[in-house]
């Protein structure tokens, strides 16, 4: 009898148990604990606004996007700097034409470099004067490089066709600056860049072994000695000294 009394009283308080646990799941106000989950508040889990503002995802594709050309251009810049030393080691370990080949392989390279600073330059400057000059020397410098591509050939030498990474870093100081210092610094970089320039030319046609480089040598002078005018008097215009023994271009030669 006691038996019957006790499995009654035990059967009661299940019901009791689950039909509460039934009523507290189906409750809306209850509180987040064990049990079902709540759902995720305003500020809280993913509802929580994103501290980078709305419009991350296009910022962060920029960003990307940038780094990846920056990546790229000191990729393209090592890759010819490795060149350009691996040909200078070449050259050194084969004596035949060893001057000849170290001027076209250093001609290539600067000629590259002249055109490509140029190239930033016009879009950097406003100065009609520096756009005039910047021009001809990306047409001259482009065509130098076209015929000494040839020579190289012969020679077995590979025409440096993108700055090292050098060079790229030395033109990012320069193409920062404000534009009315800009004009002066690139000026000055001209200034400089063809009177090293004339004087190794002048020089190669004296030493040259190969009648190739010679005629490209004593060609390409001729025009090396006009950009030194047109560099002289865009330079004094700019309130800089003209060029040491440059005498005045024509105007809109």
């Amino acid at each position: 009898m006691v038996s019957k009394h006790v499995f009654a009283a035990v059967a009661s308080m299940s019901l009791l148990v689950a039909g509460a646990h039934a009523q507290q799941s189906n409750d809306p106000n209850r509180p987040a604990g064990t049990g079902q989950q709540q759902p995720a508040q305003p500020g809280q889990g993913t509802d929580r606004p994103d501290a980078r503002g709305a419009d991350w995802p296009m910022q962060e594709k920029k960003e990307n996007t940038a780094q990846g050309r920056n990546d790229d251009r000191k990729t393209d810049g090592d890759m010819t700097a490795n060149s350009f030393e691996s040909q200078l080691r070449q050259i050194a370990q084969n004596p035949e034409n060893a001057g000849d080949r170290l001027f076209v392989l250093c001609a290539s390279k600067a000629n590259t470099a002249e055109v490509e600073m140029a190239r930033r330059a016009m879009q950097k400057t406003q100065d009609p004067e520096i756009k005039r000059v910047a021009q001809t020397l990306i047409d001259d410098h482009t065509k130098a490089n076209e015929k000494l591509s040839k020579v190289a050939s012969e020679l077995n030498v590979q025409p440096i066709t993108s700055l090292p990474t050098g060079k790229q870093t030395e033109a990012e100081v320069l193409f920062s600056l404000p534009n009315e210092q800009f004009n002066k610094a690139y000026l000055s970089h001209l200034k400089a860049c063809h009177a090293a320039a004339i004087s190794k030319y002048q020089d190669q046609v004296a030493l040259s072994q190969n009648s190739a480089v010679k005629n490209y040598a004593q060609e390409t002078l001729t025009h090396l000695n006009h950009h030194n005018q047109m560099i002289s008097q865009a330079a004094q215009q700019a309130g800089l000294p003209a060029v040491a023994g440059a005498s005045m271009a024509p105007a809109g030669d």
